[in-house]
């Protein structure tokens, strides 16, 4: 941005770039990177051409690797590009990377918040369907016990309800879900989100068991039904 204010150009605009005293090239401007920090005096294009311009082909003065190591310690990521480059010398921007670790970690909390979030509605949202059709039942559930039928029959039909409707949620909300991840994706962090598989089975298990746990006042009231006292319309 600093280059682009200096020379007064714009996206599209002609650039004639030219090292070491060599021929001038032209180039067009594709956009203008603002980020605040060194990058703003800089001007980027594709590696080949700054090495054919600069005159030295297959050469780079420097690498910059942003990578995870949630899974690898930094210091064995470290070691491993040390042994891919031997001739390099690898350093650690600890403030960059502390930085980038505490930024991990802030989402990581602000995603279980909002997952939290999202499953104590989704509990609320069950219990109040549950509670709404156990009140409409009232009469058929002391039909039920008073043709014999146990508490713990009542519990399970009831049970296997919410059941149902936690799973159809849980297959309704992947999608959703997978659709809202990409957006974000692409709108915070510019870069598509990847599926993982594992969180299918899981997904379906944990709504499955957020609708029987939201589920169990209701049954409580289903099963507390006393079957005489429905029955003369009380």
């Amino acid at each position: 941005s600093e280059v682009a204010r200096k020379l007064r150009l714009r996206p599209g605009d002609p650039l004639f770039i030219g090292i070491s005293g060599g021929e001038e090239e032209h180039f067009t401007v594709s956009g203008v990177v603002r980020t605040g920090g060194p990058e703003d005096d800089q001007v980027f294009m594709d590696l080949d051409v700054v090495q054919r311009l600069a005159g030295r082909p297959g050469e780079v003065s420097l690498i910059q690797v942003s990578a995870l190591t949630d899974r690898v310690p930094l210091q064995k990521t470290v070691g491993l590009l040390a042994g891919t480059l031997p001739d390099g010398q690898v350093k650690v921007l600890n403030q960059v990377a502390m930085a980038e670790t505490r930024l991990l970690g802030k989402l990581t909390w602000l995603m279980a918040l909002v997952a939290v979030l999202v499953l104590l509605a989704a509990a609320l949202s069950v219990t109040s369907t549950m509670t709404a059709t156990v009140l409409e039942r009232t009469r058929e559930i002391g039909v039920m016990k008073a043709l014999g039928a146990e508490n713990r029959r009542v519990a399970q039909q009831f049970f296997q309800e919410a059941g149902l409707i936690g799973l159809a949620g849980g297959v309704a909300g992947l999608p959703l879900g997978f659709a809202a991840a990409q957006v974000i994706g692409k709108t915070v962090f510019n870069s598509a989100v990847g599926i993982n598989f594992m969180v299918i089975p899981i997904s379906l298990v944990v709504a499955v068991g957020v609708a029987l746990l939201a589920g169990r006042g209701p049954v409580s009231r289903a099963v507390s039904v006393e079957p005489a006292v429905t029955l003369r319309g009380e």
